[in-house]
């Protein structure tokens, strides 16, 4: 059976929000989810006007969607506050092609909606069967979850730039920003660059290593 990432999560108080920044989120997540389906091929819905799910096919690429999926809604503001979600990630068998992503089914829709329901003060976590990877990424996370929440808004919305354009050099990116290359390079740095990609690219490596499956027979979908 085909292993899938399925992220699921909501925006945190959403009730709260004015209409202005609810369109603004909701406007937000949709454009994100357009970006990642056209770049990883991702499915994504939103559903019950503040909760979204996204099945990634290539599992490896998760992590990266959630946090461009988070980026996006932190670099928006209500009141002096960011927007922020809880999100979470399950990688394991699921349903390939579901006529709606939000009733697709399968272990990863089931573990991914389980994760959020458990969620409290958490914004990011990650679940899978695999006893190997549930060793190490849940912890993981949990830092990852603390750095970005910890993110203010010029970091944040560097960060975002840097994640949809890697291509790019700092000072593309800080005209990008509409800042000078030197203030660029300083959020970006603060944002922590470096130690996030290379926390990306293991989790790209761990989320596709067979002998994390402990024996368990899985196919992946790869480059």
């Amino acid at each position: 059976m085909t292993l899938s990432g399925v992220i699921t999560g909501d925006i945190i108080r959403s009730q709260t929000l004015d209409k202005e920044s609810q369109a603004a989120a909701l406007a937000a997540l949709e454009h994100t989810l357009n970006w990642c389906q056209k770049h990883y091929g991702v499915r994504g819905e939103l559903y019950r006007g503040d909760a979204f799910q996204v099945l990634v096919d290539q599992p490896q690429y998760s992590l990266l969607v959630a946090l461009l999926l988070r980026l996006a809604l932190r670099t928006l503001r209500s009141g002096s506050d960011p927007i922020d979600a809880r999100i979470a990630i399950a990688i394991a068998p699921a349903e390939q092609e579901p006529k709606r992503v939000a009733t697709g089914r399968g272990e990863a829709f089931v573990l991914s909606g389980r994760q959020l329901e458990s969620m409290s003060e958490q914004r990011l976590a990650f679940s899978s069967p695999s006893p190997a990877l549930q060793l190490f990424l849940p912890v993981l996370f949990r830092y990852l979850d603390t750095h970005i929440s910890g993110l203010n808004h010029n970091a944040a919305t560097a960060l975002q730039l840097k994640l949809l354009n890697p291509e790019l050099t700092h000072e593309a990116l800080a005209e990008r920003m509409g800042v000078g290359r030197t203030s660029y390079t300083r959020f970006i740095n603060r944002a922590g660059i470096d130690t996030l990609q290379d926390t990306l690219a293991m989790f790209e490596k761990a989320a596709a290593c067979d002998s994390f499956w402990d024996g368990r027979e899985m196919n992946f979908k790869r480059d």
